[in-house]
């Protein structure tokens, strides 16, 4: 088993959008600007989720953390984020994707997933591999909305294999893409 640095550890799953149980720095309340010029809303619920938190990490970058209500340490969590677009649809996957494989071992493509009908120009993908040794699922999809970047990143236990990603593929249908506000 690779051993990592646990600080290099933090810095790329809060670049990554997973949560961070042990983190030393505290998320900062939501940034008001980014919510007030997005217009985004996070729901309370999303599909069985919850949402546990919204908060900025940086400046000009929001993001909500969902939970599942029963679930306990190392169940399903979803992120999802919104901040300006900086780079191509393409680019911007490509990169998070290379992220996503420094996090994990053994990562193998389980499928590219559907784009929601409301965000028909959105990517996505599920993985399956290893997070210290336990088995994960781990699923991103991307989408650009008038300039706004909507990122949703959700981590589980592979348990069920490509199945036990329902709840997730609920809370996917769940979420506004439309974001008619914006």
């Amino acid at each position: 088993m690779k051993r990592r640095p646990s600080a290099l550890l933090l810095a790329i799953l809060v670049a990554a959008g997973l949560p961070a149980a042990a983190s030393a720095q505290q998320p900062a309340p939501a940034d008001r600007a980014v919510l007030a010029e997005s217009g985004i809303v996070f729901p309370e619920r999303l599909g069985n989720f919850v949402r546990a938190q919204v908060s900025s990490l940086e400046a000009g970058r929001i993001a909500a953390h969902y939970i599942l209500p029963a679930g306990g340490p190392g169940s399903t969590t979803v992120d999802l984020f919104v901040v300006r677009v900086g780079e191509p649809l393409a680019e911007e996957f490509a990169m998070t994707e290379r992220m996503i494989r420094t996090i994990y071992t053994d990562l193998v493509v389980i499928r590219d997933l559907p784009a929601p009908a409301a965000a028909p120009g959105a990517v996505g993908r599920l993985w399956q591999g290893n997070l210290d040794g336990a088995p994960v699922l781990t699923g991103l999809i991307l989408s650009h909305r008038n300039g706004w970047r909507i990122k949703l990143r959700a981590t589980g236990p592979a348990g069920q294999g490509a199945d036990s990603w329902a709840d997730v593929d609920g809370l996917i249908r769940a979420f506004d893409w439309a974001l008619p506000h914006l």
